[in-house]
């Protein structure tokens, strides 16, 4: 089924409008600007999570409101089933896109082949002409050279031009999944699916029914006759019987709002001009009110009611258990590829909150995005750099985790310089970057058993060998232990911090 057929399905089953077009484009250019899969996936599913609410929300709204009137044309499709449908639409327009790209690109590179083979044919052609020409003329003949070096020349640019189109035709890399639902995770598509169920609710449904039909509307009153059974109980009901329950206490809370708000003479004259409508809320609020006490519908059962009315969204109910499990089932694919990266991004994310020097003696120090702290971390290494180069007694590990971090600074920072004339998309070849490093890093240097050091443990060290280094080694001669030996001169104490010496402040 083609992408246009399943839109139209989508839409007459759903009751939403989709705007095919616009989401044909959208691919056509993430699938063209990203040629690596995985960041196409990336980019994709980024873009469903901005766009899908909105349309989420338009059918959320719809089916709220046919099954709140009670339509024979309410949607039947679950919150879960409505997902699945989108995403499957985008699945077949991008494999409809990268099937057209990739076709067309083919047809493009053969179509610069030929081009360019015509043109060094005719290009040739006019080189034998030319020179032909010029033969005739060295033999004596009056011949213009001016026709045939013009079309020379113009044979060789259009030649040239071939050339280059010929050069610049580019590959198309075909679109193939990596991950399921576009590398959606269970707990994003959780959390979406909550939002959407959790947007409409059906107190929101009914005032805007009781606006738009009127309170005389007898549909108000079968069914509450139709809920209150002969001694139906509230706390003994079944889940859909306490449900239409909660709905007949809204019905008739929103009757009491509506008859409350004609107030004063002019709510009196408004009542008396109005008398159908007035006693047909007073008759509803009053039927209402006799069948929830019969039934103990009590202040606890009010205020579920209010919960699950107007509070929770109308079909919140299927986010429960039965909506986990298929989530977690259709998902579990994804989550064992996220669960390590989930941990890796932890580990990253606990790093870049060490002080600047102390993240530079991580594995999986990341320079930042972001210029400022980019260059803050530049300044960082060169402060650093000054006091480990000249310490020998650093561990290797250690000094070759360093070692690494800078590769990855000087990598990233000239991804920086190259995004100012390219775009910002080329910082996304960070990550991928820096891992390179890190693989190449791990086959020397033990992550299991690596102790990345700090700062201060480093600027310790280099205090520690300085004071070894001042330290003036005596040797004495026992043959002659009264020979005179230069010492280091006594210290001399300023008489002026004797007669006012330094306070350090606690």
């Amino acid at each position: 089924m083609t992408s246009a057929e399943l839109i139209q399905n989508f839409q007459e089953r759903n009751h939403v409008q989709l705007n095919g077009e616009g989401l044909r484009m959208t691919i056509d250019r993430i699938l063209t600007v990203n040629t690596d899969n995985r960041e196409r996936e990336s980019v994709i599913g980024k873009y469903i999570a901005s766009v899908y609410p909105q349309i989420a929300d338009e059918f959320e709204r719809n089916r709220v409101k046919a099954s709140v009137e009670n339509t024979a044309n309410a949607s039947k499709t679950t919150a879960l089933e409505f997902f699945e449908e989108y995403v499957n639409i985008i699945s077949q327009i991008v494999n409809e896109s990268s099937d057209t790209m990739s076709k067309q690109a083919i047809e493009n590179a053969e179509k610069a082949k030929q081009n360019l083979e015509e043109a060094e044919q005719k290009y040739q052609r006019e080189v034998e002409r030319y020179e032909e020409a010029q033969f005739f003329k060295s033999t004596g003949t009056n011949i213009d050279m001016t026709p045939y070096r013009t079309k020379l020349d113009d044979a060789e640019a259009a030649l040239n031009i071939a050339k280059e189109k010929n050069n610049s035709a580019t590959p198309f890399n075909p679109y193939e999944s990596t991950m399921d639902y576009f590398g959606f995770s269970g707990l994003d598509a959780l959390k979406m699916l909550d939002n959407q169920l959790n947007s409409h609710t059906y107190i929101e449904a009914r005032r805007s029914q009781i606006e738009s039909s009127g309170v005389t509307n007898p549909a108000y009153f079968a069914e509450c006759s139709q809920t209150f059974g002969e001694n139906v109980k509230y706390q003994n009901a079944s889940a859909d019987v306490k449900r239409k329950m909660q709905e007949v206490y809204i019905t008739k809370q929103l009757m009491q709002e509506k008859l409350d708000s004609h107030t004063g003479i002019s709510g009196w004259l408004w009542r008396i001009t109005h008398r159908t409508e007035t006693n047909a809320m007073k008759s509803y609020i009053g039927y209402a009110r006799n069948a929830l006490f019969s039934a103990g519908f009590d202040k606890a059962a009010e205020a579920e009611a209010i919960d699950a009315m107007s509070e929770r969204g109308y079909f919140s109910a299927e986010y429960s258990g039965s909506i986990l499990d298929a989530v977690n089932e259709k998902f579990a694919k994804n989550e064992k590829i996220y669960a390590p990266i989930r941990d890796k991004k932890a580990e990253i994310k606990a790093i870049s909150n060490l002080p600047l020097k102390d993240q530079l003696f991580e594995i999986k120090f990341r320079p930042s995005k972001n210029v400022e702290t980019l260059n803050q971390q530049n300044q960082a290494f060169k402060e650093v750099k000054a006091i480990v180069e000249n310490n020998k007694n650093i561990p290797e590990d250690v000094m070759k985790v360093f070692e690494a971090n800078r590769k990855k600074l000087k990598q990233v920072m000239g991804l920086y310089a190259k995004s100012q004339s390219k775009g910002p998309q080329v910082m996304n070849q960070r990550d991928t970057l820096c891992e390179n490093i890190e693989t190449e890093l791990l086959t020397q240097v033990s992550q299991d058993n690596y102790k990345p050091m700090t700062f201060d443990q480093i600027s310790a060290m280099n205090d520690q060998k300085l004071i070894e280094d001042q330290k003036v080694q005596l040797e004495v001669n026992l043959d002659n232990p009264n020979e005179k030996q230069e010492l280091s001169q006594p210290v001399v104490v300023d008489p002026a911090l004797e007669k006012d010496p330094i306070v350090k402040s606690n």
